[in-house]
């Protein structure tokens, strides 16, 4: 191929690929930008709702939110903005209006999210108001009418604690059980919230077998890990068992509360806020209350298997002592000092590792 041949070609292959990139660029570009579309009415006043929430502005911000409510069709999106605007009202200060407007919602709009919030919020309200018979028939209400919506297993919570702060316990406990009486489908969650809030109340009654008969009747329909309440449950029966003085039986609920403590590779054990407490408790218990120091020295060196928890220092310190003044086990007790040093720089247990050490040579 001569000079003027391969020019040609390279011309060739250089205005194909200029072609090319001209396709791509047309293609990648939007077309020409029509003229913009007016302000959709609903999108402004909730813009200004917000705005004048963020200038604390409440009042004014509930009026937008209502008047936003008036401009949509999609009722989803008119219940959001007012429910913003009952929440607007009582950032207002006005308790009472901002009460009626979440018992608005839970009447207009049964079966939805805003319902059982709104009924959640206007028994709250209520009770801040002074109307504790009330905010007991709107978290029934809840329980009843809304058993889906999220709030309705701390309704239970809630109702446990206003009978519990009026010392009527024995009312709560008749409420609890007409509710699991009824032929109701109950969600995992509120089903065991109502049995884990009654066994509570019929613990602070005195009655701690039937407490434990509602302990095991939760957690059979509390599974592992989809129920929110498995752990709530066995570490319940612990505490009603130690309230008994049945140290046997609380070690035996701590056991099946461990039980499900399992181990991830990338980020430690599966969180429940009562697994390392629920360790210590069970060593604490075979120390002080059984005296079997051996046993206790080796469930506080299981503490170390606790990779998220603050207590693993406190473990090796206490199963130190334990070695060295209860077992004579001094290179046991010795070693867990040493690794406590070197591994917890930061232990507030480090000043009285460091002078049992010292004991050590």
């Amino acid at each position: 191929m001569g000079p003027n041949a391969t020019r040609r070609a390279r011309d060739s292959r250089t205005r194909l690929l200029v072609l090319v990139l001209a396709t791509a660029a047309a293609l990648a570009l939007p077309a020409c930008p029509a003229a913009p579309l007016p302000e959709d009415p609903y999108v402004a006043e909730v813009t200004r709702a917000a705005r004048a929430e963020r200038a604390d502005r409440h009042a004014e911000a509930a009026t937008a939110y209502a008047q936003a409510a008036t401009l949509t069709e999609d009722e989803a999106v008119a219940r959001t903005a007012l429910y913003r605007a009952a929440q607007a009202t009582e950032q207002a200060g006005d308790l009472e209006t901002a009460r009626e407007l979440y018992l608005d919602l839970a009447d207009r709009f049964p079966g939805t999210p805003e319902a059982g919030r709104g009924l959640y919020d206007a028994a709250r309200l209520s009770r801040t108001l002074g109307r504790d018979d009330d905010a007991i028939d709107l978290w029934l209400r809840l329980i009843r009418r809304e058993p889906q919506c999220a709030l309705s297993d701390m309704a239970v919570r809630r109702l446990y604690q206003t009978h519990a702060e009026h010392e009527d316990l024995g009312t709560f406990d008749a409420l609890a059980t007409a509710e699991l009486a009824t032929s109701l489908e109950r969600p995992p969650d509120l089903l065991a919230a109502l049995y884990l809030f009654r066994a509570r109340a019929r613990a602070d009654l005195d009655r701690p077998r039937e407490a434990y008969a509602d302990i095991e009747a939760g957690l059979a329909g509390c599974a592992y890990p989809s129920c929110c309440y498995w752990d709530d449950l066995p570490w319940l029966g612990a505490q009603v068992a130690s309230d008994s003085g049945d140290h046997r039986r609380t070690i035996e609920w701590l056991d099946r509360l461990l039980q499900w403590k399992e181990e991830c590779w990338f980020n430690g054990s599966y969180y429940s806020a009562y697994y390392d407490n629920a360790q210590r408790w069970k060593a604490e218990i075979l120390r002080d209350d059984l005296q079997e120091p051996g046993a206790a020295a080796e469930a506080f060196l299981e503490l170390e298997h606790f990779t998220d928890s603050v207590l693993r220092d406190d473990g090796l310190y206490e199963a130190a002592r334990l070695f060295l003044e209860r077992l004579d086990e001094p290179s046991r007790g010795c070693a867990a000092l040493r690794e406590l040093l070197d591994e917890f720089p930061d232990s507030n247990r480090r000043r009285a590792a460091e002078e049992l050490l010292a004991r050590c040579g």
